[in-house]
């Protein structure tokens, strides 16, 4: 769904357009205009609430689908003539599949603040007959304000937990007020369900947590606080000792909120996380960027399994890292210029590095990617993918957890890993100043069993592994020699009783089972490596030493990740 929206704060009177996702990161420098998004958010959702907002924002637009169903309920097939020239429904099914743009004005009926869909002043261009005018009013009114259906929690950027009083309202603040008393009832109100807190809210923070923290409990004790009796969290470590949480710092306060926002609101709601928009303001604040990491992928596989819709404001390239190569996901980037706000989606790599740039984030802090793995060419990398997707099970992927990069055998002599190294600068090219997370993968070429690696394959080895990181040598003469016989033989169609030897070249195995495909493999390497790797499976990677080093790289790869096995 397209929404758009004109003339609130720093937003003029242009439409300022977002395409709703389920997952939305908005960025931008402070005071861009990212909250004022999250305002008409909270303004379509519930606008008795937030009325006072009327008067300042203009043009709420959104497209909607025309849908068969919607069509007939509309365009009625046993009505004919009056406005539509013969038969209403044969009129109507033109439409099906194309998108109407609805305006959602404001109306108030009996003090109640409400957003009437109208779309005759929006879409010319689907009639401009005026006597259909009120027929396509009616076509809006049915599909009506999609935002309706939804609850909106909003966690501001600022905010915190305190000892509180008890309190009958079941209701966080933004700010976080109200989670003491919340917990507090979960916990000892027996007509909520404890567990909630007890087992769901505190596995969910020692995940995100971990390994920093473990805690084995979470109680809410009564102090005394200005002489007077209030509520206060206590979590209990696995040493027996309870830390209030009042006295702790703000980042485990942060996660708490956002835990009770997702667990304990849409009970006390009687809501589903799908029927509630949650709006999440500068998570990243006091949060080192691991538990940053750990705190968004938590948010993101909770909301995307339950088809829920979240909103980030964020200065985090940690936020970047996450979600920019997610297909639930976008990047919006908020800008301000001359006093005027500006939503741009960020769908190429030249739109990031603006974002970059109001980030005031250097190039060596975000543009590395997470690890890079070095092979010799083209067909190699089809290989090495097709490897990590069946060991990982489709998890791991490249452009997403790793980029593969490719060296040329004739250029390894030239190539160093040694960070250590400062002399030759001239003659060695340094790689590993690219990404300290590498890993390389070097043909043999070994002719036999007992024959010896160059010493140039010696030396990129030992750099390696004074760097503490992976170099797989193929046991066999080349990458291909790990493909399986049968394999090769099923997917060109053919038959033969010569063996595929470790140290025989790939088109002489060919060349011996049919004259000629030596020589087509050859000239199409990597043509032939995408019909082998079509068909390639878990029980095809037998051969040598391939299954081992491939899950060693996927566990290099989860690490480069901060992925938990």
């Amino acid at each position: 769904m397209n929404l758009s929206f004109k003339k609130y704060k720093s937003y003029n009177s242009e439409s300022n357009q977002i395409e709703i996702k389920p997952i939305n990161v908005l960025i931008g420098r402070n005071n861009s205009g990212k909250s004022s998004v999250s305002d008409v958010i909270e303004f379509c959702a519930n606008p008795t609430k937030y009325e006072h907002r009327m008067d300042q924002i203009e043009g709420i637009t959104f497209t909607n689908m025309l849908t068969e169903p919607l069509i007939k309920s509309v365009f009625s097939s046993s009505t004919s003539g009056g406005e539509i020239n013969g038969n209403h429904y044969n009129f109507g099914k033109n439409y099906i599949g194309k998108n109407i743009r609805v305006e959602l004005r404001f109306a108030k009926d009996r003090d109640r603040m409400s957003l009437n869909a109208s779309a005759s002043r929006v879409n010319p261009e689907i009639e401009s007959n005026g006597r259909l005018l009120k027929i396509w009013d009616n076509v809006a009114r049915k599909i009506g304000n999609p935002f309706s259906k939804y609850d909106v929690l909003r966690v501001f950027a600022e905010r915190d937990i305190r000892p509180e009083k008890d309190s009958e309202k079941l209701n966080i603040e933004p700010n976080g007020d109200g989670v003491t008393n919340l917990i507090h009832k979960f916990i000892n109100y027996s007509k909520l369900d404890s567990k909630l807190v007890e087992v769901e809210l505190l596995n969910a923070l020692n995940e995100i947590m971990n390994p920093d923290s473990y805690f084995t409990d979470i109680v809410v004790q009564q102090i005394e606080n200005n002489d007077e009796l209030v509520w206060e969290i206590f979590l209990e470590e696995k040493n027996g000792n309870r830390i209030a949480l009042s006295e702790s710092g703000s980042g485990l306060k942060t996660i708490i909120i956002v835990l009770a926002n997702l667990f304990l609101m849409p009970e006390v709601m009687n809501k589903r996380l799908s029927d509630i928009i949650f709006i999440f303001e500068e998570l990243e604040n006091n949060l080192h960027p691991a538990l940053q990491r750990n705190l968004f992928n938590y948010i993101k596989n909770k909301l995307l399994f339950s088809k829920s819709t979240v909103f980030f404001t964020t200065h985090s390239h940690v936020a970047i890292n996450i979600f920019d190569k997610d297909n639930d996901s976008q990047i919006l980037h908020v800008m301000k210029e001359d006093d005027v706000s500006s939503i741009y989606r960020v769908d190429n790599r030249f739109k990031k590095y603006s974002v970059f740039d109001d980030l005031e984030t250097n190039a060596s802090d975000i543009l590395q990617s997470n690890g890079v793995i070095w092979v010799e060419g083209p067909s190699d990398r089809i290989y090495l993918n097709k490897w990590i997707e069946v060991i990982s099970e489709g998890k791991i992927k490249e452009n997403v957890h790793y980029q593969i990069m490719f060296y040329g055998g004739r250029l390894l002599s030239h190539l160093s890993f040694d960070v250590f190294r400062d002399n030759d600068v001239d003659e060695f090219i340094k790689l590993m100043n690219l990404n300290r997370n590498s890993i390389i993968i070097i043909d043999s070429d070994k002719k036999s069993k007992y024959g010896k690696i160059n010493k140039t394959k010696q030396r990129i080895r030992d750099e390696f592994k004074c760097n503490g990181s992976m170099c797989w040598i193929t046991a066999g003469k080349e990458i291909e020699n790990y493909l399986d016989r049968d394999l090769i033989l099923s997917t060109l169609n053919l038959k033969s009783k010569h063996d595929f030897d470790d140290y025989q070249r790939i088109d002489e195995f060919l060349e011996k089972v049919k004259k000629g495909e030596g020589t087509k493999f050859l000239r199409s390497k990597v043509s032939y490596a995408n019909v082998f790797s079509e068909n390639l499976k878990f029980e095809n990677m037998h051969r040598r030493d391939l299954k081992e080093k491939t899950n060693k790289i996927v566990k290099e790869i989860k690490l480069w990740n901060y992925i938990k096995e």
